[in-house]
C-alpha cells in the first residue's frame, strides 16, 4: 500500500531519532521496527527506534522531551541531553496529528515510539509524477553513491518518481566496483563518505578502463567555495547540487545533464519557511524566538569549543558535537546553518586544521544571518 505524509517532517524526527540512538548505544544493537493498524479512511502508523544504551530512570522520561535537557551520567561520557532535538520532535508529531513517546529501562536501553495517522492511497490511483520532456528526465540508469542511508532512500524516491532506474552504493569504494561493472547513464556522488570520498572516487572512475569514464558525474556538497568544486572539477565532475537536496534541484540539474555549460544551481535558502510556519503554528511566535535565542547560545558555545580544539580533537568528536548543532537547526528550519555545518563535518575528516577552523568560522557568520532571517518572519516582541 502507499500512504501520505509530510515526508521531510517525518524525516526530521526519524534522523533525530536514529542518531540519538546511535549516540549512546556502545555495545548491543538498535533496531527500527514500522507497523500499524488500519481504519476505515486511515492507518495508524506506528515507528519504534530500540537501542541497547544505558536506559533513562522512570522518573525521568518525560523530562527529555523539555528545551536543552542534559541528564548526567557518573562516567563521564556525553550525557543523554538532546537539546531540542526531541522537544521539537515531539511538537511536530503532535501537529502532524500524531505523538513521540518513550519507554526505558535502566541499564537495558530505551524506546521511542513515533506514532502518525496516515492517509492511504490507492497506487493506481496516484499516477507517478510526469517527467519533463527530453531523454534527461526519465528512462535513465543512475547510480547513487552516498553513505547516509536516508539520503541514499529519498534520492531513490525522487529519481524512481520521474522513471529512472537506480542502482545504490554506501560508499566511494563500493561505487568504484559497481561503476566498474555496469554502465550507467548517470552517477550521483556524494563528496564526504567513509572508505574513499567523493573525489577520489570520481577520479578512479575517470582514470578507469570501466564503462563509465565518460559517464555524468553530479556531486553532491554541502561545500560551496569555488577552490573545492575546482578539486571536485580537476577529478572529473560534471555539475554540482548543494545539500539539503530538493526535488525541483534535481530536477534542474537533470535538466542540464544535456550540456556541459547548464547555469549552477540557486544556492540554498537560508531558512525553511514551511518548517517555521509549522512551528509557530505549534509554538507560537515567543516561544520559537526564545527556542532560537537558547539554541544560538548554545551554538556559540560549541563553536567556541571546536575552534579551541581544532588542533588536537579527532575527528569522531568533531563529529558528534556537530550532529548535535545539526540536528536542532534542522528542527528549527535553518536550512543555511545545516550547510554550513555540513561543510565544518567534511573539513574535520581532513587533515588541514585551517580549512576546518574556517569552515567553523562559516557556521559563526551564517548563523547571524539565519537567525536575522528568522526573526523577521515572527511578530515583533512589544516595545
Amino acid at each position: 500500500r502507499e500512504f501520505f505524509a509530510d515526508s521531510a517532517r517525518l524525516n526530521q524526527i526519524l534522523t533525530n531519532l536514529i542518531g540519538n540512538a546511535v549516540k549512546f548505544t556502545e555495545t548491543g544493537g538498535i533496531r527500527v521496527i514500522v507497523s500499524g493498524i488500519h481504519g476505515p479512511e486511515q492507518t495508524e502508523a506506528t515507528i519504534s527506534v530500540e537501542d541497547t544504551g544505558p536506559g533513562i530512570a522512570g522518573e525521568n522520561l518525560e523530562d527529555i522531551f523539555g528545551d536543552f535537557v542534559a541528564l548526567a551520567r557518573a562516567s563521564g561520557r556525553q550525557s543523554r541531553g538532546d537539546g531540542l532535538g526531541l522537544s521539537i520532535s515531539r511538537k511536530v508529531a503532535r501537529l502532524m496529528g500524531g505523538d513521540l513517546r518513550a519507554e526505558s529501562v535502566l541499564g537495558v536501553g530505551s524506546v521511542f515510539r513515533l506514532t502518525l495517522p496516515l492517509q492511504r492511497s490507492e497506487a493506481r490511483a496516484r499516477p507517478r509524477e510526469a517527467p519533463r520532456p527530453g531523454a534527461s528526465l526519465h528512462h535513465l540508469s543512475v547510480l547513487i553513491v552516498e553513505d547516509n542511508a536516508i539520503n541514499r532512500s529519498v534520492l531513490c524516491e525522487m529519481l524512481t518518481g520521474l522513471g529512472n532506474s537506480v542502482t545504490e552504493a554506501e560508499n566511494g569504494l563500493e561505487g568504484v566496483k559497481k561503476a566498474g561493472e555496469t554502465g550507467f547513464d548517470l552517477i550521483i556522488m556524494d563528496i564526504s563518505m567513509p572508505f574513499m570520498d567523493g573525489i577520489e572516487a570520481t577520479r578512479r572512475i575517470r582514470q578507469g578502463a570501466g564503462p563509465n569514464r565518460g559517464t555524468r558525474i553530479l556531486g553532491l556538497t554541502a561545500h560551496g567555495g569555488q577552490e573545492f568544486r575546482q578539486k571536485a572539477e580537476a577529478a572529473g565532475m560534471d555539475r554540482f547540487c548543494t545539500k539539503p537536496l530538493r526535488l525541483s534541484d534535481l530536477r534542474n540539474a537533470l535538466q542540464g545533464m544535456d550540456g556541459p555549460d547548464a547555469p549552477p544551481p540557486d544556492p540554498p535558502a537560508l531558512i525553511a519557511t514551511d518548517v517555521i510556519g509549522e512551528l509557530r503554528e505549534a509554538l507560537g511566535d515567543e516561544k520559537v524566538r526564545a527556542t532560537t535565542e537558547q539554541f544560538l547560545a548554545e551554538l556559540a558555545d560549541g563553536v567556541a569549543v571546536l575552534r579551541a580544539q581544532a588542533s588536537e580533537a579527532e575527528s569522531a568528536v568533531i563529529a558528534d558535537a556537530l550532529h548535535k548543532l545539526r540536528g536542532a537547526a534542522a528542527l528549527l528550519g535553518l536550512t543555511g546553518l545545516c550547510g554550513a555545518i555540513d561543510a565544518a563535518g567534511e573539513a574535520g575528516h581532513g587533515a588541514d586544521r585551517q580549512a576546518f577552523v574556517a569552515a567553523v568560522d562559516g557556521i559563526e557568520r551564517v548563523s547571524a544571518a539565519s537567525a536575522a532571517a528568522l526573526f523577521a518572519r515572527l511578530t515583533p516582541r512589544p516595545g
